[in-house]
């Protein structure tokens, strides 16, 4: 891609778009993937998305309309054949203001649907065309005023095609994907406090039976499982980028016990806390920064 010649990510010119070029796999990543639309250029990708795993590569595009966990592993990358992707981030007003162009018969399968959020589709010629006139506006001086008139196409091209249900479900705001979407965006803000179910049920009106329903239904995890991964990936990176200790790591992210924060990382992530921290790892806190730059 002749916008990253080199292995790196690149946040654009353009708010909502970065560029990442990885010339090397690094085994099985964790990370949550922010509302956007990941195109693969060139490569394969194996991801597991909440529960669900899929492989999937160039041509076809990962649309996640809620901060998804996932983990996942570059397949078959090299310097010769990198892989090579383009993140097109989502903007939920924009995409509000999508919807009111739209006949409400055309989304009134949307108010009760369990919306998914995060399906794989194939891009079609139109979402790729979009995707090139985005990065060409990279540097312009007109980059500022043809971002949102090419975003507010992007958007309705992805409103219209097989990702659309999910999105029509979870941006209509008097839907039942929508209330998840607050409770999802809620738990990201709050992770470090204790899970409350019927906390989370009642900020959506719902009873904890049908919220944890839902809720699955969404994100294919329950509300405890989600609350878990949040905490501990976000323990990773503190060890891995911030020279954490295991103490400091586990109570920081809202563990009580050391040894159920260690335990439970453990079984997450295939090794113990301690060896992913800046002495005990066989990943240094430099490798990690590398890592992060080629994301």
């Amino acid at each position: 891609m002749a916008l990253l010649p080199e292995p790196g990510r690149l946040q654009t010119t353009l708010s909502h778009v970065h560029v990442s070029h990885l010339s090397v796999s690094s085994g099985m990543e964790h990370c949550f993937y922010s509302p956007g639309a990941a195109f693969i250029i060139s490569g394969r990708k194996h991801a597991h998305l909440g529960r669900k795993t899929v492989t999937y590569g160039a041509g076809y595009c990962m649309v996640a309309a809620v901060d998804m966990p996932s983990a996942y592993e570059i397949l078959d990358v090299s310097p010769e054949h990198p892989f090579l992707s383009v993140m097109v981030s989502l903007d939920a007003a924009l995409i509000a203001d999508c919807l009111q162009l739209f006949s409400p018969q055309y989304f009134k399968d949307a108010k009760d649907a369990d919306s998914e959020g995060a399906v794989i589709i194939e891009a079609s010629d139109t979402l790729l065309m979009l995707v090139k006139r985005l990065l060409e506006q990279h540097g312009k001086p007109q980059a500022e005023i043809m971002e949102p008139l090419l975003l507010r196409e992007f958007f309705i091209e992805l409103l219209q095609g097989p990702a659309g249900a999910s999105l029509r479900g979870i941006f209509r705001r008097d839907s039942r994907a929508h209330k998840i979407a607050e409770t999802v965006h809620y738990l990201r803000d709050h992770y470090r406090e204790p899970l409350n179910i019927k906390a989370l049920a009642d900020m959506v009106y719902m009873a904890p039976s049908t919220f944890f329903k839902h809720f699955k239904a969404v994100t294919t995890l329950s509300p405890l499982q989600y609350h878990k991964r949040l905490r501990l990936y976000e323990a990773k990176r503190l060890l891995l980028t911030e020279r954490c200790t295991v103490a400091e790591a586990c109570y920081s992210v809202g563990y009580e016990s050391q040894q159920q924060f260690t335990r439970e990382y453990k079984r997450m992530f295939g090794r113990p806390p301690r060896r992913d921290t800046h002495d005990g790892s066989a990943f240094s806190v430099e490798d990690q920064a590398k890592k992060d730059e080629n994301r």
